[in-house]
């Protein structure tokens, strides 16, 4: 008997589950990017039916019960459902595939309504006038923000419900449609059964795994100049073979992307930059495809400063809420340093200005012109994401008061900020109904204008316009010339940060020469003595390790073989540089010479003791070489338990780490599980405000590590993980006792 149920698993923790009998096709896991994977597996492909060109694809989507795993989101539906809705023709009118279904989304309930609300946020937005008016934009140009939104929400701001079915999963069999039922097995394990045919979903990643990308891009030495603009992203969120549309630029050291794409670190890797050497991003809206990334930047060492109007940061905001399932108002505090830009005016970044100009998008959208005075004259980039067409814009012209639309004043105050000039000008071009196009910018003045924001050819007439351009490639505004004074300053900075010195100290060690490595050159060899130690100044370095095997990330900022020349011993590790990698090369000798002039000895000797028990804890797996996790070194304590002790999580934040023995976690009186080497507790008192009601009890005698939450919380990438973690615990609880508090 032939199979009624056809299964192929696509990328870890993703799996395509077909019931041609019963018409449904279901998406089992949602990832970023997962709708380039279904066009890369042929499982999304062009047909036409009574003359009309179409996409196939799922109807149905399994979501994560973990809205995290690995450090990523696992639920991104955002762009599946447009598929389903627009490409698949679902929702258009008097379309062929149009046969009055909706698309279903399956899952916990506590899931299906995070999903409703992130679904919601990311069609609309801000959804009415006094939420757009709370970010402070004044009553009259509130009402013309407010008149356009519902030009493109065709005149009405609809529930999610009248969009998308949602099913409720459970233990016992629940009915998809067509006599299909699904049950859950575990978590994130599932049984669909269809006539007596059955098959098991896991969507669980295992350890260290992650979800790739359906593109390759190589490997490149970037050279820069005091302001230059690097290309990571040309495509857009169909695109299975670019990254989104964005750009990475630099000023004077400093780095700042403008968007976060989706598989955001990926495109770092390929370009040699390291998330530590990131000093911020510029948010142009929150539609995935430019939002998806942030859960990169928080696997930072540190807070990234986050730059966007507070019109974009509120939906950016209530998006990310609504995905991790919490309520809190000013999220990305916890993770970011927010600085809010003033809308439509000049905003100064140091030497830096931008300028975020508001552009017409079914969500909160700007674009951003930015400048800096050279020698003679002032330079500029504009940067112009999700923009829309002239001729979409004159369609939705009316001066009637009330009527959804764009009057006529607006709409030439849109043409003209669309028109400003730059020295480089990045468009989109991904066309109608709400993206632009290139035959707008004919007359523009703009020095070069590099066409983006699309997964097609050119034309003969786009290029006429502008041109595209090679993932990172570079344009430089500003050219450097003084490079090894910036690489002198970014070795200052993170000097400091290692030893709290002032840089006066350091001025033996900076004299040092700038060494290269290319990607998968071997920094230092296993068994052999370090003649140098190398402070990383670009790039990501792989820690090797055989005994236990563990593979560590390394990024810049890190100081490679600083162990083994202090205790005079071989390498127990192997260096490999995973990308170009520069490094501040420090012979041996003067790095010594360094740390017994300063008497810095035996405040080195604690360091290297507790990170090297850090290092091998995978809560700080690749920021263990890190200043940050120096810092923690020098105030970790460990403390001796004998067996029966009891230890109740308090007002004071703090994490306990498991370094031998062995503990038992209560929640109340209800026993959660057996905590062995390297496991922790008490994250709820760091990651969220609700009281705790944990506590542990030492099975044996053991030794524990007790690490303050005030340094905790200012590591994103600790605190993302603690959050996971806590998550994590909740859901696997949950279901069995109700005292359990939840993870928002």
């Amino acid at each position: 008997m032939s199979k009624k149920i056809e299964k192929i698993d696509i990328i870890p923790g993703v799996t395509w589950v077909s019931i041609p009998q019963a018409d449904l096709r279901i998406l089992c896991g949602c990832p970023e990017d997962i709708i380039k994977h279904l066009i890369k597996s042929r499982l999304i492909k062009e047909i036409k039916k009574n003359g009309v060109s179409y996409e196939t694809g799922p109807n149905a989507i399994l979501l994560s019960e973990l809205p995290i795993m690995n450090g990523k989101f696992t639920n991104l539906s955002e762009f599946p459902i447009l598929q389903m809705l627009y490409k698949q023709g679902m929702i258009i009118p008097n379309h062929p595939n149009n046969n009055g279904q909706k698309p279903i989304i399956i899952g916990h309930q506590d899931q299906l309504t995070n999903q409703m609300e992130y679904i919601h946020r990311g069609n609309y937005g801000l959804i009415s006038q006094k939420e757009i008016m709370a970010t402070g934009i004044d009553q009259n140009l509130a009402d013309k923000m407010m008149r356009l939104k519902l030009k493109f929400a065709f005149g009405k701001i609809q529930p999610t419900e009248n969009l998308l079915d949602s099913i409720a999963v459970d233990s016992a069999p629940t009915e998809i449609k067509n006599q299909v039922y699904i049950r859950r097995l575990n978590l994130n394990r599932f049984e669909i059964n269809y006539q007596k045919d059955k098959t098991i979903i896991d969507l669980n990643l295992k350890k260290n795994q992650t979800y790739p990308t359906t593109y390759f891009t190589g490997n490149y030495r970037i050279q820069t100049g005091y302001f230059s603009i690097i290309h990571s992203g040309e495509g857009d969120g169909w695109d299975p073979d670019h990254p989104a549309m964005a750009s990475i630029l630099v000023f004077e050291e400093n780095i700042y992307l403008i968007d976060a794409g989706p598989n955001l670190l990926t495109t770092l890797d390929a370009l040699g930059i390291s998330i530590s050497s990131i000093k911020g991003v510029f948010q142009s809206h929150c539609h995935d495809d430019h939002f998806a990334g942030l859960t990169t930047l928080i696997q930072s060492d540190h807070r990234l400063e986050y730059f966007a109007t507070s019109l974009v940061r509120s939906t950016v905001e209530r998006k990310l809420s609504a995905l991790l399932g919490e309520q809190t108002e000013n999220i990305l505090e916890r993770y970011f340093i927010v600085r809010d830009l003033d809308l439509n005016n000049w905003n100064h970044i140091g030497l830096l200005s931008v300028k975020p100009l508001f552009s017409p998008h079914p969500v909160e959208t700007t674009n951003f012109l930015f400048q800096a005075q050279s020698e003679d004259k002032v330079v500029s980039y504009y940067h112009m994401a999700d923009t829309i067409s002239f001729d979409a814009l004159s369609e939705m012209t009316t001066n009637t008061a009330n009527i959804p639309g764009i009057d006529q004043e607006f709409l030439k105050t849109i043409q003209h900020s669309y028109l400003l000039p730059a020295d480089i000008k990045k468009i989109d071009i991904g066309g109608r109904p709400i993206h632009g196009e290139a035959k707008d910018f004919i007359k523009d003045k703009s020095k070069k204008i590099v066409l983006a924001h699309t997964n097609r050819p050119l034309t003969e007439k786009e290029k006429k316009v502008g041109c595209r351009v090679p993932f990172g490639s570079v344009d430089t505004l500003i050219p450097n010339y003084y490079h090894q004074s910036s690489q002198y300053s970014i070795a200052k900075k993170y000097l400091r940060a290692y030893f709290k010195l002032d840089e006066s100290y350091f001025s033996g060690l900076l004299n040092c020469r700038t060494e290269i490595f290319s990607a998968g050159s071997d920094l230092l060899s296993l068994n052999k003595k370090p003649k140098f130690v190398y402070l990383t100044l670009t790039g990501t370095v792989e820690m090797i390790q055989s005994r236990p095997s563990l593979i560590q990330q390394l990024a810049a900022g890190s100081l490679v073989g600083s162990t083994s020349v202090l205790l005079d011993n071989p390498n127990s590790k192997s260096y490999i540089a995973k990308t170009y990698v520069e490094v501040l090369a420090i012979p041996a000798k003067i790095f010594l010479d360094f740390i017994r002039k300063y008497r810095l000895g035996h405040q080195i000797i604690k360091i290297i003791r507790n990170r090297n028990f850090l290092s091998t804890v995978p809560l700080f797996n690749g920021i263990a070489y890190s200043p940050p996790v120096n810092s923690l070194s020098l105030v970790m304590q460990r403390k001796i338990i004998r067996k029966g002790t009891t230890i109740a999580a308090s007002d004071k934040k703090q994490l306990i780490i498991v370094v031998k023995g062995e503990l038992t976690l209560y929640h109340l009186e209800t026993k959660i599980q057996n905590l062995k080497k390297f496991q922790f507790c008490f994250e709820e008192t760091i990651t969220t405000m609700i009281p705790s009601h944990w506590h542990i009890i030492a099975k044996k005698d053991s030794e524990i590590a007790v690490l303050p939450g005030f340094l905790l919380q200012e590591i994103p990438i600790v605190l993302w993980r603690l959050y996971e973690a806590f998550n994590k615990k909740s859901q696997e609880f949950k279901r069995s006792t109700t005292k359990l508090p939840s993870a928002s």
